[in-house]
């Protein structure tokens, strides 16, 4: 439950920091976005799919089934492939993010 919660948390955290109205639920862009490298994004790229993994873990771990194992590792590569694509798409956009990149990570504070 804990780590459930911290996902939540976590990712209304990030909503919070990037604004509504600031992000796409598509991996592009905002056309008139904002840059943003507070809150949570000072640690990590991609606090929103973090939060994603950290509140669905749980579930696999309580009620393991395969199925449930092969959906979470389908989640992660997922948002592993709309990552790639996202960052992309940023550096285009923001001329700062390539800085960004350089001082944080993707997914895991500090490790990736």
């Amino acid at each position: 439950m804990l780590v459930e919660s911290a996902g939540v948390f976590l990712g209304l955290l990030a909503i919070y920091t990037m604004r509504i109205g600031n992000f796409n639920i598509s991996p592009t862009a905002r056309q008139g976005g904002r840059f943003v490298d507070s809150g949570p994004y000072r640690i990590i790229r991609h606090p929103m799919y973090t939060a994603q993994i950290l509140a669905l873990i749980p579930l696999v771990v309580d009620y393991f089934s395969y199925f449930r194992l092969a959906a979470i590792l389908l989640l992660c590569i997922n948002l592993l492939l709309k990552i790639e694509y996202e960052e992309t798409q940023l550096l285009k956009h923001f001329s700062e993010y390539e800085t960004y990149r350089k001082r944080t990570k993707k997914l895991i504070p500090y490790l990736y």
